[in-house]
């Protein structure tokens, strides 16, 4: 099978995340892959080049150029099967599909529908029709697509996203460190990752309660290129404002995440809603559990006292007290939380799973 991926760029986004992962898998289980992207981002190139992925880069000097280079690509590839994520991609691939009927076009939607703000959306939607699948990376996002598009409802999969649970996994030996509660988030700095409202419950631990911890943030603090994000500068004002400069620190983008949330205690991930978390799927399978929004497909993912706990995103107070739960808990049950967090992930999450899904979905539609 020969096989297109299509994407804007290869930035550290969940998105280019998970099509890297694809690549890898359907790779490794005998297709021909290329991938193909028409902006900067270079941060999972050397991913692809380790495994000999081919890496198609479209030049961009204008929106229309931009698509006939896609075109093009696509033409020259003669591909079975092309999936794109998100909107732009998806629907270059879907006007291809208008000029060069061939292949199989498979597009995917990675936001849930009220964080959906993209200008390609009601255009894309409509050539749907065009697409031999369309899937969700969360089962809400694929429910709320079958209630709206009643007629292509057979052609709606949910595929979750998987996680690498070699590179992700515990350290050695699960053990659990004493003192200093170390917790982690990691996400690309915009509101909905709703930072805010975990800095104010930082400041209720420290100052209120006492209690001995810490945060790391790890994600780009910009938001396109050369532009400022302002939602950043105010999560920064804020962390100074409140006095927690010596316990919180910005860490920017990172490549080594596995080994940040094996030194962590618990991921929080204080996101209003999104798709399907990478961030919490690879903190599980490192062995980290989590405490998470209760929105979206969080409640399928985390089970209250078995491998993290819910809070309700609106309420600073009821973070603070998961927290402090959490924290409170005797050594025993916080390392069963650990062993029951791997599981999870290897059991629901691993790379196999996901990509025996796709190969499933592109062989019968």
């Amino acid at each position: 099978m020969k096989v297109a991926l299509l994407i804007d760029n290869l930035n550290s986004g969940g998105a280019q995340r998970q099509i890297v992962n694809l690549a890898i898998g359907l790779k490794a289980e005998g297709a021909d892959v290329t991938v193909i992207t028409y902006t900067l981002g270079e941060h999972f190139q050397d991913e692809l080049r380790h495994h000999q992925i081919d890496l198609s880069a479209i030049a961009r000097p204008s929106k229309f150029k931009t698509f006939l280079g896609v075109f093009s690509e696509i033409k020259r590839l003669q591909p079975d099967v092309v999936c794109a994520y998100m909107f732009v991609p998806s629907l270059m691939a879907l006007l291809t599909k208008i000029f060069f009927w061939r292949p199989k076009v498979f597009v995917s939607e990675r936001f849930i529908e009220h964080l959906m703000t993209d200008w390609a959306k009601p255009y894309c939607r409509a050539l749907y029709p065009l697409a031999a699948g369309i899937i969700a990376n969360s089962q809400t996002q694929a429910e709320i697509l079958k209630k709206k598009l009643p007629m292509l409802r057979a052609r709606i999969r949910h595929i979750p996203n998987c996680v690498d649970t070699d590179t992700f996994k515990p350290a050695h030996e699960l053990a659990i460190s004493p003192g200093t509660l170390k917790m982690i988030g990691v996400g690309r700095l915009t509101e909905y990752k709703n930072v805010k409202v975990l800095i104010e419950a930082v400041r209720m631990l420290h100052f209120d309660r006492k209690l001995p911890v810490s945060m790391k943030w790890v994600g780009r603090e910009y938001e396109e290129r050369g532009v400022e994000n302002t939602y950043y500068v105010e999560c920064v004002n804020a962390v100074n404002e409140k006095g927690l400069s010596g316990i919180w620190t910005w860490e920017g983008q990172q490549k080594g995440l596995a080994e940040l949330y094996r030194t962590s205690d618990v991921l929080v991930h204080p996101s209003y809603g999104e798709g399907f978390p990478n961030v919490v799927c690879e903190a599980l399978a490192t062995g980290t559990p989590v405490i998470a929004s209760n929105v979206i497909d969080h409640p399928m993912i985390i089970q209250e006292g078995h491998n993290g706990f819910l809070f309700d995103p609106h309420n600073a107070q009821e973070l603070a007290d998961k927290i402090t739960t959490f924290f409170k808990m005797p050594p025993a049950t916080r390392l069963a939380m650990k062993e029951n967090s791997r599981l999870t992930a290897t059991r629901y999450f691993s790379r196999e799973v996901m990509i025996g899904s796709y190969l499933e979905f592109f062989r019968k539609a």
